[in-house]
């Protein structure tokens, strides 16, 4: 509080706003390589202009300057470039990038031993960035090695490694054949801007490839899959697609790239939205401002679709209470925060089943309740497949889905059920409990149901094997 001296009035401004957490950088990308020419130290640019005035052209012998070329063209805006010596291995570039921050990705273009791979790994896994890496033979089976030799590294979950090279056009038609890391890191940060870093960066067209290096067939894309080779496909009509989205762990929980990438994000969000917390009183009013910030931050996140619920409270919790903290915990001044998020894994595997409908499909509303014990109604169609039967009822709140059950006595009085009979004209009537088995809905309530109805194409009677119509 201010100290006043003399009797007066006093304005002061207090602001009310909650603390707030901030979305850290994902997209900036970092290129470690040779080029003939360039500064020594990391250098940050924001167009392929701007490398080209600091590293020269792209040089036909390395492929940096291709990469990065391709990265802004497929939706990149900004990225660090580490230049090292033909003489130099790439562990020397990982080691002056441990002291440039704000890097979501990193490349390392056309570099395939696993020991440096390993060791960029590393790096991801300590800075939590993600590396996405190149596999170059045209021999499926030597990408399936390389993911093979990186899959019980530590960093493994940061990573994801890519197949095979494209050839990217440079304006006159032709090119040389690229490691797809540039292009990928692009469509990573297009897709960042666009959709979210919660969406998974497949299924997203390669913008200025040509062709890629070989082809992949199903059995192909199958076994790679099964490696955690993202594969580089054509599609007729489409373009060139990434056709892949798993990172090289072996850990099921983080197959994907971007459920391991939303966990980064939030990680490194909420660590750097949080430090205002040091040294603050380790009490309840320190903790609801923590709980408050964070709770912001990921409803924010849900509500753009980064996780899966109908509702905050299924799709994350926040805990900052002597829940997570023991008394110990506390006076070591330990401030100790739980978080858990149900992220959205990408549908890879879409399933289509076709049928030939030779039945009606009727939606309709069928009446209110009476609200009386057994209240029954009948369903406007013949020839009812009851299996088929779905029924919805009225409440204050909305229409909530009831359930089909063969008998109502096995049905409690909190048992939201009811049954179907079909009558030997082929009308259906659904009946509901009597408050003791089943309950009754509500006076006035209304029902709707959907069905199939009818057995032959004009919704008939269904037929016999001899065209006789059956009951």
């Amino acid at each position: 509080m201010p100290e006043y001296l003399a009797p007066g009035v006093f304005v002061e401004e207090v602001s009310y706003r909650a603390k707030s957490i901030d979305g850290v950088e994902t997209s900036t990308a970092a290129f470690i390589g040779r080029a003939r020419t360039g500064p020594p130290e990391p250098a940050r640019v924001t167009s392929f202009f701007e490398y080209e005035r600091l590293f020269g052209p792209p040089d036909p012998e390395r492929t940096l300057g291709h990469a990065v070329r391709a990265f802004f063209r497929n939706g990149g805006s900004r990225a660090w470039v580490v230049r090292v010596l033909d003489a130099d291995r790439l562990s020397k570039g990982l080691q002056a990038l441990e002291e440039v921050r704000d890097v979501g990705l990193l490349c390392l273009p056309g570099e395939t031993d696993p020991d440096i791979l390993g060791e960029a790994l590393g790096l991801a896994e300590r800075r939590g960035i993600f590396l996405i890496a190149d596999a170059m033979d045209l021999d499926p089976q030597a990408a399936v090695r390389i993911a093979h030799a990186l899959a019980d590294h530590k960093g493994a979950r940061n990573g994801a490694l890519y197949w095979p090279p494209i050839l990217i056009d440079d304006g006159d038609g032709s090119g040389p054949l690229l490691p797809p890391s540039g292009a990928v890191a692009g469509v990573y940060a297009r897709v960042d801007v666009s959709r979210g870093v919660w969406k998974a960066p497949a299924n997203e067209v390669v913008v200025g490839a040509q062709r890629t290096a070989a082809d992949v067939d199903e059995v192909n894309a199958e076994e790679l899959a099964r490696a955690r080779v993202n594969v580089i496909r054509p599609f007729r009509g489409r373009g060139i697609r990434v056709w892949g989205s798993r990172t090289l762990a072996n850990d099921t929980e983080w197959t994907y790239v971007n459920v391991r990438r939303l966990t980064t994000f939030l990680e490194r969000s909420i660590h750097r939205g949080t430090q205002w917390t040091v040294f603050e009183p380790n009490d309840e009013p320190l903790w609801a401002q923590v709980r408050s910030a964070a709770v912001i931050f990921l409803n924010d996140l849900w509500r753009q679709g980064a996780f899966v619920g109908g509702s905050p409270s299924e799709a994350f919790f926040v805990r900052c209470d002597r829940r997570t903290m023991t008394r110990d915990d506390i006076d070591k001044g330990r401030l100790v925060m739980e978080i858990g998020v149900a992220p959205v894994r990408p549908a890879e595997f879409v399933i289509i089943r076709v049928t030939r409908k030779l039945a009606g499909v009727a939606c309709e509303i069928v009446g209110e309740s009476t609200g009386e014990p057994g209240f029954e109604v009948r369903l406007s169609h013949r020839w009812v497949d009851p299996s088929t039967v779905e029924v919805i009822v009225e409440a204050e709140r909305g229409w909530t889905a009831w359930n089909a059950v063969a008998d109502l006595s096995r049905s409690g009085p909190d048992d939201a059920t009811y049954v179907i009979e079909v009558d030997d004209d082929g009308y259906a009537v659904v009946r509901f409990g009597d408050a003791e088995h089943g309950v009754i809905p509500p006076r006035g309530a209304r029902l709707q149901a959907m069905y199939r109805y009818g057995g032959g194409r004009h919704g008939d009677a269904p037929q016999a094997e001899h065209g006789a119509p059956s009951v």
